[in-house]
Protein backbone atom coordinates (compact mmCIF):
# COMPACT_ATOMS: atom_id res chain seq x y z
CA UNK A 1 0.00 0.00 0.00
CA UNK A 2 1.18 3.60 -0.51
CA UNK A 3 -1.25 5.17 1.30
CA UNK A 4 1.08 6.56 4.62
CA UNK A 5 -0.06 5.43 8.16
CA UNK A 6 -1.81 8.61 8.86
CA UNK A 7 -4.57 8.06 6.81
CA UNK A 8 -6.05 5.11 9.28
CA UNK A 9 -7.81 6.06 12.54
CA UNK A 10 -5.75 4.32 14.75
CA UNK A 11 -1.96 4.23 13.60
CA UNK A 12 -1.16 1.56 16.38
CA UNK A 13 -3.99 -0.90 15.74
CA UNK A 14 -3.28 -4.93 15.23
CA UNK A 15 -5.16 -7.45 12.62
CA UNK A 16 -7.50 -8.63 15.29
CA UNK A 17 -8.30 -4.76 15.54
CA UNK A 18 -9.22 -4.77 11.94
CA UNK A 19 -10.84 -8.28 12.05
CA UNK A 20 -14.80 -8.99 14.10
CA UNK A 21 -15.09 -12.50 13.30
CA UNK A 22 -17.37 -12.21 10.06
CA UNK A 23 -14.88 -9.80 8.06
CA UNK A 24 -12.47 -7.59 7.24
CA UNK A 25 -13.19 -4.30 8.83
CA UNK A 26 -11.23 -0.74 7.27
CA UNK A 27 -11.05 2.62 8.92
CA UNK A 28 -9.93 5.47 6.67
CA UNK A 29 -9.32 9.09 7.92
CA UNK A 30 -10.83 10.39 4.80
CA UNK A 31 -12.14 7.69 1.69
CA UNK A 32 -10.62 6.21 -0.63
CA UNK A 33 -10.89 7.51 -4.02
CA UNK A 34 -9.66 6.27 -7.36
CA UNK A 35 -5.76 5.70 -8.96
CA UNK A 36 -3.30 3.77 -7.74
CA UNK A 37 -4.48 3.84 -3.93
CA UNK A 38 -7.38 2.39 -4.43
CA UNK A 39 -5.96 -0.23 -6.80
CA UNK A 40 -3.80 -1.29 -4.00
CA UNK A 41 -6.05 -1.50 -1.65
CA UNK A 42 -8.70 -3.96 -3.79
CA UNK A 43 -5.90 -6.04 -4.51
CA UNK A 44 -5.03 -6.54 -0.48
CA UNK A 45 -8.41 -6.99 -0.06
CA UNK A 46 -8.54 -9.89 -2.68
CA UNK A 47 -5.68 -11.66 -0.94
CA UNK A 48 -6.67 -11.51 2.66
CA UNK A 49 -10.25 -11.91 1.87
CA UNK A 50 -9.51 -15.70 2.09
CA UNK A 51 -8.31 -16.04 5.14
CA UNK A 52 -9.70 -16.85 8.28
CA UNK A 53 -8.52 -15.31 11.04
CA UNK A 54 -9.00 -18.34 14.76
CA UNK A 55 -7.25 -18.48 17.93
CA UNK A 56 -5.35 -21.27 17.21
CA UNK A 57 -1.68 -21.44 17.18
CA UNK A 58 0.57 -20.79 14.07
CA UNK A 59 1.08 -24.20 12.40
CA UNK A 60 2.55 -25.92 9.36
CA UNK A 61 0.42 -27.81 7.47
CA UNK A 62 1.30 -30.49 4.61
CA UNK A 63 -0.95 -30.57 2.02
CA UNK A 64 0.06 -33.38 -0.18
CA UNK A 65 -2.14 -35.65 1.65
CA UNK A 66 -5.87 -35.65 3.42
CA UNK A 67 -4.46 -35.52 6.74
CA UNK A 68 -2.45 -32.28 6.85
CA UNK A 69 0.89 -34.43 7.83
CA UNK A 70 3.94 -34.67 6.48
CA UNK A 71 5.76 -37.36 5.91
CA UNK A 72 9.04 -38.99 3.52
CA UNK A 73 6.56 -41.62 2.02
CA UNK A 74 4.07 -38.77 0.38
CA UNK A 75 7.48 -36.71 -0.56
CA UNK A 76 8.87 -39.71 -2.01
CA UNK A 77 5.96 -40.54 -4.17
CA UNK A 78 5.34 -36.71 -4.98
CA UNK A 79 9.14 -36.72 -6.34
CA UNK A 80 8.75 -39.49 -8.38
CA UNK A 81 5.52 -38.77 -10.00
CA UNK A 82 7.04 -35.34 -10.77
CA UNK A 83 10.40 -36.23 -12.00
CA UNK A 84 10.30 -39.77 -13.20
CA UNK A 85 8.88 -40.68 -16.54
CA UNK A 86 5.57 -42.89 -16.68
CA UNK A 87 5.45 -46.13 -18.84
CA UNK A 88 2.92 -47.88 -19.78
CA UNK A 89 4.20 -51.47 -18.61
CA UNK A 90 4.44 -52.04 -14.73
CA UNK A 91 7.83 -52.59 -13.67
CA UNK A 92 8.67 -56.11 -12.83
CA UNK A 93 10.84 -57.01 -9.38
CA UNK A 94 11.52 -60.83 -8.48
CA UNK A 95 12.82 -61.29 -5.50
CA UNK A 96 14.39 -64.77 -6.70
CA UNK A 97 16.40 -63.58 -9.26
CA UNK A 98 19.46 -61.53 -8.69
CA UNK A 99 19.44 -57.62 -9.25
CA UNK A 100 21.21 -57.83 -12.47
CA UNK A 101 18.68 -59.98 -14.26
CA UNK A 102 15.79 -57.67 -12.86
CA UNK A 103 17.14 -54.95 -14.40
CA UNK A 104 18.22 -56.65 -17.46
CA UNK A 105 14.23 -57.69 -17.94
CA UNK A 106 13.23 -54.27 -16.67
CA UNK A 107 15.37 -52.28 -20.00
CA UNK A 108 14.07 -55.41 -22.18
CA UNK A 109 10.27 -54.30 -21.24
CA UNK A 110 11.08 -50.25 -21.97
CA UNK A 111 13.05 -51.32 -25.31
CA UNK A 112 16.14 -50.10 -23.55
CA UNK A 113 18.44 -52.90 -24.57
CA UNK A 114 21.14 -51.72 -27.46
CA UNK A 115 20.11 -54.52 -30.15
CA UNK A 116 20.93 -53.16 -33.58
CA UNK A 117 17.79 -51.96 -34.68
CA UNK A 118 17.47 -49.74 -32.04
CA UNK A 119 21.13 -48.46 -32.57
CA UNK A 120 20.40 -48.10 -36.35
CA UNK A 121 17.46 -45.97 -35.33
CA UNK A 122 19.70 -43.79 -33.00
CA UNK A 123 22.12 -42.87 -35.65
CA UNK A 124 25.27 -44.98 -35.16
CA UNK A 125 26.92 -46.50 -37.67
CA UNK A 126 26.89 -50.06 -37.57
CA UNK A 127 28.50 -53.01 -40.13
CA UNK A 128 24.84 -54.91 -40.41
CA UNK A 129 21.78 -54.35 -38.62
CA UNK A 130 21.35 -58.46 -39.24
CA UNK A 131 20.83 -60.88 -36.18
CA UNK A 132 24.00 -61.40 -35.21
CA UNK A 133 22.85 -65.06 -34.34
CA UNK A 134 21.24 -66.65 -37.49
CA UNK A 135 21.88 -63.37 -40.08
CA UNK A 136 18.37 -63.80 -41.49
CA UNK A 137 16.44 -61.33 -40.15
CA UNK A 138 16.56 -57.29 -38.77
CA UNK A 139 17.84 -57.79 -35.13
CA UNK A 140 14.94 -56.30 -32.68
CA UNK A 141 13.59 -57.77 -29.89
CA UNK A 142 11.13 -59.70 -30.60
CA UNK A 143 13.12 -61.46 -33.26
CA UNK A 144 16.23 -61.91 -30.77
CA UNK A 145 14.44 -63.26 -27.80
CA UNK A 146 11.50 -65.65 -29.71
CA UNK A 147 11.94 -65.16 -33.39
CA UNK A 148 15.47 -66.33 -33.75
CA UNK A 149 16.25 -69.88 -34.16
CA UNK A 150 18.19 -70.49 -31.61
CA UNK A 151 15.79 -68.27 -29.22
CA UNK A 152 13.03 -70.47 -30.66
CA UNK A 153 15.23 -73.81 -30.08
CA UNK A 154 15.34 -72.55 -26.35
CA UNK A 155 12.17 -72.02 -25.27
CA UNK A 156 10.91 -75.37 -27.04
CA UNK A 157 13.17 -77.01 -24.41
CA UNK A 158 12.24 -75.00 -21.72
CA UNK A 159 8.33 -75.44 -22.23
CA UNK A 160 9.41 -79.34 -22.57
CA UNK A 161 11.11 -79.26 -19.26
CA UNK A 162 8.72 -77.54 -17.58
CA UNK A 163 5.72 -79.58 -19.26
CA UNK A 164 3.53 -76.72 -20.02
CA UNK A 165 2.21 -75.29 -23.39
CA UNK A 166 4.07 -72.63 -25.27
CA UNK A 167 3.44 -68.73 -25.15
CA UNK A 168 2.21 -66.47 -28.01
CA UNK A 169 4.18 -63.97 -28.24
CA UNK A 170 3.76 -61.01 -30.41
CA UNK A 171 5.85 -58.42 -27.91
CA UNK A 172 8.17 -58.77 -25.43
CA UNK A 173 5.56 -57.91 -22.50
CA UNK A 174 3.52 -60.85 -23.65
CA UNK A 175 5.77 -63.11 -22.06
CA UNK A 176 5.21 -61.87 -18.45
CA UNK A 177 1.20 -61.53 -19.23
CA UNK A 178 1.21 -65.17 -20.35
CA UNK A 179 2.59 -66.26 -16.63
CA UNK A 180 0.23 -64.10 -14.68
CA UNK A 181 -2.57 -65.43 -16.82
CA UNK A 182 -1.66 -68.68 -16.08
CA UNK A 183 -3.44 -71.27 -14.11
CA UNK A 184 -1.06 -72.18 -11.27
CA UNK A 185 -0.86 -71.43 -8.05
CA UNK A 186 1.35 -68.50 -6.63
CA UNK A 187 4.42 -70.09 -6.04
CA UNK A 188 4.57 -72.34 -9.76
CA UNK A 189 3.93 -68.64 -11.16
CA UNK A 190 6.99 -66.89 -9.41
CA UNK A 191 9.34 -70.16 -10.36
CA UNK A 192 8.45 -69.72 -13.57
CA UNK A 193 8.95 -65.76 -13.71
CA UNK A 194 12.58 -66.83 -12.45
CA UNK A 195 12.73 -69.70 -15.48
CA UNK A 196 11.80 -66.66 -18.13
CA UNK A 197 13.89 -63.77 -16.64
CA UNK A 198 17.07 -66.32 -16.82
CA UNK A 199 16.28 -67.48 -20.43
CA UNK A 200 15.85 -64.08 -21.42
CA UNK A 201 18.90 -62.81 -19.52
CA UNK A 202 21.35 -66.46 -21.04
CA UNK A 203 19.74 -65.53 -24.49
CA UNK A 204 21.28 -61.90 -24.94
CA UNK A 205 24.55 -62.95 -23.13
CA UNK A 206 24.57 -65.61 -25.50
CA UNK A 207 24.20 -63.04 -28.39
CA UNK A 208 26.97 -60.27 -26.87
CA UNK A 209 29.48 -63.25 -27.11
CA UNK A 210 28.62 -63.67 -30.88
CA UNK A 211 28.82 -59.89 -31.32
CA UNK A 212 32.49 -59.51 -29.43
CA UNK A 213 33.57 -62.77 -30.30
CA UNK A 214 34.20 -63.85 -26.66
CA UNK A 215 33.18 -67.32 -27.00
CA UNK A 216 32.43 -68.65 -23.70
CA UNK A 217 28.83 -70.14 -24.06
CA UNK A 218 28.16 -72.60 -26.63
CA UNK A 219 24.91 -73.29 -28.31
CA UNK A 220 24.66 -76.75 -27.12
CA UNK A 221 24.72 -76.15 -23.38
CA UNK A 222 22.14 -72.89 -23.21
CA UNK A 223 19.32 -74.90 -21.71
CA UNK A 224 22.06 -76.23 -19.39
CA UNK A 225 23.29 -73.20 -17.98
CA UNK A 226 18.97 -72.00 -18.13
CA UNK A 227 18.33 -75.05 -15.45
CA UNK A 228 22.09 -74.40 -13.76
CA UNK A 229 21.14 -70.64 -13.19
CA UNK A 230 17.71 -70.91 -12.29
CA UNK A 231 17.90 -72.89 -9.50
CA UNK A 232 21.55 -71.89 -8.06
CA UNK A 233 22.69 -69.82 -5.53
CA UNK A 234 23.93 -66.52 -7.02
CA UNK A 235 27.36 -66.12 -6.20
CA UNK A 236 30.67 -64.75 -7.39
CA UNK A 237 33.01 -66.22 -9.49
CA UNK A 238 36.70 -66.33 -9.80
CA UNK A 239 37.46 -66.45 -13.74
CA UNK A 240 41.24 -66.13 -12.92
CA UNK A 241 41.26 -70.13 -12.51
CA UNK A 242 39.82 -73.06 -14.04
CA UNK A 243 38.27 -73.97 -10.16
CA UNK A 244 35.94 -70.73 -10.16
CA UNK A 245 37.47 -69.86 -6.74
CA UNK A 246 38.97 -66.79 -5.58
CA UNK A 247 42.05 -67.25 -3.13
CA UNK A 248 45.34 -64.62 -3.14
CA UNK A 249 47.33 -66.87 -4.86
CA UNK A 250 45.35 -66.48 -7.93
CA UNK A 251 45.70 -62.68 -7.15
CA UNK A 252 49.32 -62.57 -6.90
CA UNK A 253 49.85 -64.64 -9.89
CA UNK A 254 47.76 -62.65 -12.20
CA UNK A 255 49.04 -59.25 -11.04
CA UNK A 256 52.44 -60.11 -11.35
CA UNK A 257 51.96 -61.51 -14.99
CA UNK A 258 50.46 -58.71 -15.67
CA UNK A 259 52.20 -55.63 -14.00
CA UNK A 260 56.26 -57.35 -13.87
CA UNK A 261 58.44 -57.90 -16.70
CA UNK A 262 58.98 -60.98 -18.22
CA UNK A 263 62.48 -62.51 -18.29
CA UNK A 264 64.11 -65.37 -19.83
CA UNK A 265 65.15 -67.34 -16.82
CA UNK A 266 63.41 -67.22 -13.32
CA UNK A 267 64.54 -65.27 -10.22
CA UNK A 268 66.99 -67.76 -8.25
CA UNK A 269 66.22 -66.75 -4.45
CA UNK A 270 68.77 -68.70 -2.50
CA UNK A 271 68.13 -69.89 1.63
CA UNK A 272 71.88 -70.05 2.59
CA UNK A 273 72.40 -66.08 2.13
CA UNK A 274 71.42 -62.83 3.42
CA UNK A 275 68.31 -61.08 1.74
CA UNK A 276 70.68 -58.67 0.65
CA UNK A 277 72.81 -60.81 -1.78
CA UNK A 278 69.68 -62.36 -3.36
CA UNK A 279 68.77 -58.93 -3.96
CA UNK A 280 72.66 -58.25 -5.38
CA UNK A 281 72.12 -61.30 -7.62
CA UNK A 282 69.13 -60.45 -9.10
CA UNK A 283 70.17 -57.69 -9.79
CA UNK A 284 73.20 -58.91 -11.58
CA UNK A 285 70.80 -61.14 -13.45
CA UNK A 286 69.19 -58.34 -14.83
CA UNK A 287 72.32 -56.01 -15.30
CA UNK A 288 71.07 -53.25 -13.07
CA UNK A 289 74.01 -52.11 -11.88
CA UNK A 290 75.58 -48.41 -12.01
CA UNK A 291 78.86 -49.70 -13.97
CA UNK A 292 80.62 -47.38 -16.01
CA UNK A 293 79.31 -48.44 -19.19
CA UNK A 294 75.87 -48.52 -17.52
CA UNK A 295 76.29 -44.97 -16.91
CA UNK A 296 77.27 -43.30 -20.15
CA UNK A 297 74.58 -45.60 -22.01
CA UNK A 298 72.49 -43.54 -19.53
CA UNK A 299 73.96 -40.35 -20.91
CA UNK A 300 75.50 -39.27 -17.36
CA UNK A 301 78.80 -37.89 -17.63
CA UNK A 302 81.53 -39.58 -16.01
CA UNK A 303 85.23 -39.22 -16.30
CA UNK A 304 86.39 -42.98 -17.80
CA UNK A 305 84.69 -45.51 -18.25
CA UNK A 306 87.56 -48.43 -18.01
CA UNK A 307 87.63 -50.87 -15.04
CA UNK A 308 88.63 -49.47 -11.91
CA UNK A 309 90.24 -51.85 -10.61
CA UNK A 310 92.54 -53.45 -13.82
CA UNK A 311 92.64 -50.32 -16.08
CA UNK A 312 92.49 -52.41 -19.21
CA UNK A 313 88.82 -52.79 -20.46
CA UNK A 314 85.80 -51.21 -20.15
CA UNK A 315 83.91 -52.17 -17.14
CA UNK A 316 81.08 -53.78 -17.64
CA UNK A 317 79.19 -56.03 -15.20
CA UNK A 318 80.40 -59.00 -17.03
CA UNK A 319 84.24 -57.54 -16.82
CA UNK A 320 83.65 -56.25 -13.26
CA UNK A 321 82.30 -59.88 -11.79
CA UNK A 322 83.74 -62.19 -14.75
CA UNK A 323 86.59 -60.92 -16.92
CA UNK A 324 89.02 -58.87 -14.81
CA UNK A 325 91.92 -59.98 -14.01
CA UNK A 326 91.31 -59.94 -10.40
CA UNK A 327 88.32 -61.44 -10.83
CA UNK A 328 89.70 -64.60 -12.79
CA UNK A 329 92.21 -64.83 -9.99
CA UNK A 330 89.49 -64.96 -7.39
CA UNK A 331 86.97 -67.70 -9.58
CA UNK A 332 90.34 -69.73 -10.06
CA UNK A 333 90.71 -69.86 -6.61
CA UNK A 334 86.97 -70.37 -5.88
CA UNK A 335 87.50 -73.31 -8.18
CA UNK A 336 90.29 -75.10 -6.14
CA UNK A 337 88.35 -74.35 -3.39
CA UNK A 338 85.08 -76.12 -4.49
CA UNK A 339 87.43 -79.02 -6.29
CA UNK A 340 85.51 -78.22 -9.48
CA UNK A 341 86.47 -77.13 -13.10
CA UNK A 342 85.25 -73.68 -14.05
CA UNK A 343 85.55 -72.13 -17.34
CA UNK A 344 85.36 -68.30 -17.11
CA UNK A 345 82.27 -66.70 -17.64
CA UNK A 346 80.61 -64.61 -19.62
CA UNK A 347 77.41 -63.54 -17.90
CA UNK A 348 75.34 -63.94 -15.04
CA UNK A 349 72.89 -66.72 -16.79
CA UNK A 350 75.81 -68.73 -18.07
CA UNK A 351 77.17 -69.19 -14.87
CA UNK A 352 73.20 -70.09 -13.58
CA UNK A 353 73.60 -72.76 -16.63
CA UNK A 354 77.03 -74.05 -15.28
CA UNK A 355 75.79 -74.85 -11.86
CA UNK A 356 72.55 -76.51 -13.10
CA UNK A 357 74.73 -78.64 -15.19
CA UNK A 358 76.74 -79.91 -12.44
CA UNK A 359 74.78 -80.06 -9.52
CA UNK A 360 72.77 -83.50 -9.13
CA UNK A 361 70.59 -82.54 -6.11
CA UNK A 362 68.48 -78.94 -5.37
CA UNK A 363 70.43 -79.04 -2.20
CA UNK A 364 74.02 -79.50 -3.87
CA UNK A 365 72.26 -76.32 -6.46
CA UNK A 366 71.79 -73.97 -3.55
CA UNK A 367 75.03 -74.48 -1.67
CA UNK A 368 77.16 -73.77 -4.81
CA UNK A 369 74.91 -70.73 -5.54
CA UNK A 370 75.40 -69.41 -2.65
CA UNK A 371 79.51 -69.32 -2.39
CA UNK A 372 79.20 -67.59 -6.34
CA UNK A 373 76.74 -65.19 -5.15
CA UNK A 374 78.97 -64.52 -2.32
CA UNK A 375 82.11 -64.29 -4.30
CA UNK A 376 80.20 -61.86 -7.03
CA UNK A 377 78.97 -59.62 -3.91
CA UNK A 378 82.68 -59.33 -2.91
CA UNK A 379 83.64 -59.02 -6.21
CA UNK A 380 81.75 -55.61 -6.31
CA UNK A 381 82.51 -54.78 -2.72
CA UNK A 382 86.31 -54.78 -3.71
CA UNK A 383 85.00 -52.51 -6.93
CA UNK A 384 83.33 -50.04 -4.92
CA UNK A 385 85.88 -49.72 -2.48
CA UNK A 386 88.29 -49.22 -5.19
CA UNK A 387 86.34 -46.69 -6.16
CA UNK A 388 85.45 -44.67 -3.05
CA UNK A 389 87.70 -46.07 -0.83
CA UNK A 390 90.32 -44.30 1.02
CA UNK A 391 93.02 -45.96 1.67
CA UNK A 392 92.36 -48.64 -2.01
CA UNK A 393 91.64 -52.27 -0.51
CA UNK A 394 94.22 -54.92 -0.93
CA UNK A 395 93.05 -57.88 -3.36
CA UNK A 396 95.05 -60.63 -1.49
CA UNK A 397 92.07 -60.81 1.11
CA UNK A 398 89.17 -61.08 -1.24
CA UNK A 399 89.36 -64.96 -1.33
CA UNK A 400 89.67 -64.66 2.84
CA UNK A 401 86.57 -62.74 2.63
CA UNK A 402 84.58 -65.19 0.61
CA UNK A 403 85.52 -68.01 2.86
CA UNK A 404 84.64 -65.95 5.93
CA UNK A 405 81.00 -64.67 4.42
CA UNK A 406 79.33 -67.60 3.53
CA UNK A 407 80.19 -69.82 6.54
CA UNK A 408 78.51 -67.36 8.64
CA UNK A 409 75.86 -67.01 6.58
CA UNK A 410 75.27 -70.90 5.61
CA UNK A 411 76.02 -71.46 9.17
CA UNK A 412 72.98 -69.24 10.56
CA UNK A 413 70.63 -70.20 8.45
CA UNK A 414 71.43 -74.21 8.32
CA UNK A 415 71.70 -74.96 11.96
CA UNK A 416 71.02 -78.78 11.24
CA UNK A 417 74.08 -78.91 9.06
CA UNK A 418 76.60 -76.94 11.26
CA UNK A 419 80.07 -77.92 10.52
CA UNK A 420 83.08 -76.56 12.13
CA UNK A 421 85.52 -73.83 9.96
CA UNK A 422 88.19 -76.54 9.13
CA UNK A 423 85.66 -78.84 7.63
CA UNK A 424 84.91 -75.72 5.67
CA UNK A 425 88.13 -74.51 4.57
CA UNK A 426 88.75 -77.85 2.93
CA UNK A 427 85.78 -79.07 1.62
CA UNK A 428 82.76 -76.42 1.54
CA UNK A 429 80.43 -78.76 -0.61
CA UNK A 430 80.26 -81.95 0.71
CA UNK A 431 76.72 -83.59 0.97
Amino acid sequence: MHRSKSDFQDRRCKVADRWDGSGWKWKWQRPLEGGRTYADFQELRTKVGAVRCTENKDAWIWDLNQDDEFTVADTRRWIDDLVLPTGGVETRWCALIPRKVNIFVWRLLLDRLPTRERLSGRGFEIESILCPVCGMAIENLLHLFWRCEVASCIWSGIFRWLQIPSFEINHPKDVFYSVEASRMRLIQKKVLEVVVGTTLWIIWRYRNDVVHDVGKMKKCVLIDCIKEFSFSEDKWRWELNGSLEFSVAAVRAHLDASTLPTAASPTRWNRFVPIKINIFAWQVASNRFPTRLNLEQKGIDVDTIMCPVCQREVESLAHILFKCEVAIAVWGRVANWCDAYMPVFDSFGEMTQWVDAKSNTNDRRAKVDAVFYTTMWVLWKFRNDMVFGDPKPKNDMLFDSIVSFSFNWFCNRKSKDARNWNAWMIRPLRN
